[in-house]
C-alpha cells in the first residue's frame, strides 16, 4: 500500500518537473503564459493523473513561481 502511495506522487513530482522545465527552458514569465503552460500540461496528463489530485500540487506550484517571477523579473 505504501509503495503505490509514493508510486502516485512520484507522479504528480514528476508532472511538477515538467511543467517547471517548460517554464524554465522557454523562459516563460507572464501570468497568461503560464496559465497556458500549466493547462497545457493538465491536458496531457488527465488520462493518467487526476485532475483533482492535481489542483492542490499545482495552486501551490503556482504561488511559488509567481513569487519567483516577480522578485527575479528580467530586465528587457
Amino acid at each position: 500500500m505504501k509503495k503505490c502511495l509514493w508510486e502516485d506522487e512520484m507522479k504528480y513530482l514528476q508532472f511538477l518537473k515538467e511543467v517547471t522545465d517548460d517554464i524554465l527552458i522557454r523562459g516563460y514569465h507572464s501570468n497568461k503564459i503560464l496559465e497556458n503552460v500549466f493547462q497545457t500540461h493538465i491536458e496531457r496528463s488527465k488520462y493518467h493523473l487526476s485532475e483533482v489530485n492535481q489542483s492542490p500540487f499545482l495552486m501551490k506550484h503556482k504561488s511559488f513561481i509567481a513569487c519567483t517571477l516577480v522578485r527575479y523579473k528580467p530586465v528587457t
